[in-house]
């Protein structure tokens, strides 16, 4: 159908007529029946507290550990476009579109500006998921994978990472040109084509789950096998079990994509609250450092994963640090360096000295007294078997 065959008013008419058939044959396009305040309700509770986790991680990583990583940067492009999302589910409950409103109480005009709102939202929400994934993952390879190892758990995050990008740029892809042109998917009778995106979006939100799954086990084998006492080990767990909540979420999103109704607000507002849970989980690990300083598990566990990399001053047993008041004005801050991870410490080898002697000399007739021997023995290695210093530079790590 060409639209340019109608008249202003006769495409007027179209786009104000009801987008569906009303089953009781009243339609209500002023005033339709909604849930707006709930979610409402949802999205500024989500909004608030992934602000907050944001906020409290970036104190503690800026003034406590005073070191922004990769990651770090990752999870800060996620947090705009998780702000922006949450800003569409908010337009739609402040706006004449509405939440849970029934496809006979919108006309024509309306299920536009809701398509075109809920494709913003698809392609946000898949952009906050890409980044946060991946900065998740990143700094779980950080904590858990000591340089210059490669082992299984790295591979397997680098995996996770590149399908889970690959899949959501093909699903904002494809959301996009559904339909072309674009204007047929609020006005089917206009002429073009379009693909069915049900069997996308269902494989899509199946995989979704998935890596929520994985990312949740993830760490938990890791963090079992780690020479630590069983508290310890059981606290740092319940820290990364925050996945739990995600994985809820996801499998609401799953159940809503494949029993998908006349509204589609439950999608997005499962959508809405995975992403605040996966931004949790990324947030959550720097809380200890925030609110306990060293005495927080996963400090503790910080600590001792990059004792190679960052070392701590101690004052001696029994010696007042009590503060800068104790320490002369002409003695060093510090007595250590800040070395980076990737670096090299150089090994010197050990040179052998002269070792004095003494003798007893003679008496005043010349002769002897005493004599004394000194033997000694050296042996130098120049090379050392890393498998030897190994327990002793990390004792965290498991035993073989």
């Amino acid at each position: 159908m060409d639209l340019s065959s109608f008249t202003p008013d006769q495409l007027d008419a179209i786009l104000d007529s009801p987008a569906a058939p009303n089953p009781s044959g009243v339609p209500d396009l002023t005033e339709p029946p909604n849930k707006n305040a709930q979610g409402l309700a949802v999205a500024d509770l989500c909004l608030s507290l992934a602000s907050l986790g944001f906020l409290i991680r970036m104190y503690s990583k800026i003034f406590c550990a005073k070191r922004v990583r990769t990651e770090d940067f990752l999870g800060a492009i996620a947090f705009g476009t998780y702000i922006a999302t949450a800003v569409v589910i908010i337009t739609f409950a402040t706006s004449d579109l509405g939440l849970w409103v029934h496809i006979w109480d919108l006309d024509v005009r309306g299920v536009r500006s809701f398509i075109n709102h809920t494709f913003l939202f698809i392609t946000l929400y898949s952009l906050t998921m890409i980044f946060a994934k991946a900065a998740i993952l990143i700094e779980w390879i950080h904590v858990f994978v000591p340089l210059p190892n490669r082992n299984a758990f790295l591979w397997i995050c680098c995996v996770i990472i590149a399908v889970n990008t690959m899949i959501y740029i093909a699903g904002i892809i494809a959301t996009q040109l559904a339909c072309i042109p674009r204007k047929k998917n609020w006005f089917p009778l206009l002429s073009g084509t379009c693909i069915d995106r049900k069997p996308l979006d269902e494989c899509v939100v199946v995989i979704n789950l998935t890596f929520d799954i994985l990312i949740l086990f993830l760490p938990q084998r890791v963090i079992w096998k780690l020479n630590l006492k069983g508290t310890r080990r059981a606290g740092i767990s319940i820290i990364f079990s925050v996945g739990l909540l995600a994985c809820a979420c996801a499998a609401g999103r799953v159940y809503s994509t494949f029993t998908l109704d006349y509204h589609g607000a439950d999608t997005l507002m499962w959508g809405l609250a995975e992403a605040t849970c996966v931004f949790l989980v990324f947030c959550i690990p720097g809380f200890p450092k925030a609110f306990g300083g060293a005495k927080g598990p996963l400090a503790r566990l910080a600590v001792s994963l990059r004792s190679w990399t960052r070392l701590s001053p101690r004052s001696p047993p029994g010696s007042n640090d009590g503060g800068a008041s104790n320490r002369s004005e002409g003695s060093p801050k510090s007595v250590y360096e800040r070395i980076d991870e990737r670096s090299e410490i150089p090994l010197r080898d050990l040179e052998v000295g002269n070792v004095p002697s003494q003798t007893h000399a003679a008496d005043s007739q010349g002769k002897i007294i005493r004599t004394t021997e000194f033997s000694t023995a050296e042996s130098i290695s120049s090379r050392i078997d890393s498998d030897d210093l190994s327990p002793h530079q990390h004792p965290w790590l498991p035993a073989d």
